[in-house]
């Protein structure tokens, strides 16, 4: 019978900890992909200076982020992550603005696939 309770409390752990860890990650997905949509809005209107504070707001949040979701995700999506904000980094320095509305959309794509990577669904479990 305690065999029982042991395995009950290990199960209830799991799902709680499954549902944390996806809270957080939705959550911080959310604000990241609000402060890339003020970047791509900016940048859209030629506006790069207001784009450039949306963005390093946007690098600021990413690095507290990461160290939570480093055990949470696989760092081959975190890596995916850094070299995208690299590159918009780069670009919104050269004021590039066809490229750069590329690469927001392309970091735009990897936070979101987290997002859904993150989501318990049926297609993630098999």
């Amino acid at each position: 019978m305690k065999v029982w309770y042991i395995v009950v409390g290990f199960i209830v752990l799991i799902i709680t900890l499954t549902i944390v860890s996806t809270n957080i990650i939705i959550g911080a997905t959310h604000h990241i992909e609000d402060n890339l949509t003020k970047a791509y809005d900016y940048i859209k209107i030629n506006n790069y200076k207001l784009a450039k504070s949306s963005f390093c707001n946007t690098i600021k949040e990413w690095e507290g982020y990461k160290k939570k979701w480093a055990m949470l995700i696989e760092h081959q999506e975190i890596d995916n992550i850094d070299e995208q904000i690299a590159r918009v980094k780069e670009l919104l320095e050269q004021g590039n603005k066809d490229l750069l509305l590329c690469e927001l959309g392309t970091l735009k794509f990897y936070i979101k696939h987290v997002k859904d990577m993150a989501l318990l669904k049926i297609e993630n479990i098999f």
